[in-house]
């Protein structure tokens, strides 16, 4: 096998510079663990109010369409 100069063999895989991982730092873990659970937090707000408003815009239309029907029904006579 022919390799460059200055290439190294690694044994097994886990050895090989890509696959070390520095160890966690718990601080910036923690902190990004609170950054991530507000951002969920956020787009769980925002996701419950456009559930709400699709919700009311169901009722207005279900109350225009009565109304409509009624108006229909008057003009009718």
């Amino acid at each position: 096998m022919v390799s460059e100069p200055g290439a190294r063999a690694y044994v097994d895989t886990k050895d090989a510079p890509e696959f070390q991982h520095p160890s966690p730092d718990p601080t910036a873990a923690a902190g990004e663990l609170d950054a991530r659970v507000q951002e969920l937090r956020v787009r769980l707000e925002r996701a419950e109010a456009a559930a709400a408003a699709v919700a009311h815009a169901a009722a207005l239309r279900s109350e225009l369409s009565a109304l409509q029907a009624v108006q229909s029904t008057l003009q009718a006579d």
